[in-house]
């Protein structure tokens, strides 16, 4: 693992170089016998909250910090050269991505090289758990969690003659009922409703004007 030597709190607030106030960053300092790659001039922050964006990833390494270098002058300046994660499997610290890029291939590329049966186990259990948040998210949108009412229920019935007031009255088109956010709408009040399509929808209007027609 890492070993990290801390600045004090004086030592921080006295350094013009080290804006840890305005960056949110928590300045650590890696032994060059952990991290021998290093140059000089260059050091490692960790950065708050921060978590790696890939679940593969976050999954095989440990966030270390954003390895930074320091150009000193006038007025010391940063830059963020990349960001540093240690492996869980064999403890190696490898740099990945620009700070604007956010990705992760270098780490996927270590896996594949030198971990491909741990990677496959990872794989599989992240697949699965997206799986899960995407049948938790498809049942949130579309409502369908149980049975729905059939069309001659009560609530069924009551639900269909409200919708075509609303449409009437509000003069809303009718293929509202199949936008995204009226289903959603509908079901978070009642996931077994149905909802008329739009043919549904018209044809009923047909109906009723026929009726008082005649």
């Amino acid at each position: 693992m890492l070993s990290i030597k801390r600045k004090s709190k004086e030592q921080c607030e006295s350094s013009q170089a080290i804006k840890t106030r305005k960056t949110n960053l928590e300045e650590v300092v890696i032994e060059p016998e952990d991290f021998p790659e290093m140059p000089a001039g260059v050091i490692i922050k960790r950065r708050n909250n921060y978590e790696i964006n890939c679940k593969i990833s976050k999954e095989a390494f440990s966030y270390s910090g954003h390895k930074i270098q320091i150009t000193t002058g006038v007025t010391d300046k940063e830059k963020e050269l990349g960001i540093v994660a240690n492996c869980k499997f064999c403890n190696r610290n490898l740099v990945y991505q620009g700070p604007s890029k956010g990705g992760t291939s270098n780490l996927i590329r270590h896996l594949k090289n030198s971990h491909a049966q741990d990677l496959e186990k990872i794989q599989a259990l992240v697949a699965k758990d997206i799986k899960g948040e995407q049948t938790v998210m498809k049942s949130w949108i579309t409502g369908q969690t149980g049975k729905t009412y059939n069309s001659n229920d009560p609530i069924q019935r009551k639900f269909t003659k409200s919708l075509l007031f609303c449409i009437a009255k509000d003069k809303l088109p009718f293929n509202v009922v199949n936008g995204t956010g009226f289903k959603n709408m509908i079901h978070t009040l009642d996931p077994g409703l149905h909802i008329p399509s739009r043919t549904t929808i018209q044809r009923n209007f047909k109906k009723e004007c026929e009726k008082k027609a005649s």
